[in-house]
């Protein structure tokens, strides 16, 4: 939780750094978040919101890359 952010800031090895936030991510909807996947929250949004934010996020980091500004890719 710790690495895989400072990866994609620095831009060394994004790619691995956002499977790594996918991961994390999976496994914290799957152990904490299971129940709330269908449910809305009190003002009408999606229950789960900033954690499918992390996870969708993370998700096209590794498809589009860390750009021409990356130390390493």
């Amino acid at each position: 939780e710790v690495i895989a952010p400072v990866m994609i800031i620095i831009g060394y090895y994004t790619r691995i750094g956002a499977v790594l936030i996918v991961g994390n991510m999976l496994v914290a909807l799957l152990m904490a978040h299971m129940n709330e996947l269908f449910a809305l929250s009190k003002t009408g949004g999606w229950a789960i919101e900033l954690q499918a934010f992390y996870l969708f996020n993370a998700v096209a980091l590794f498809f589009l890359g860390s750009g021409k500004y990356a130390m390493k890719n």
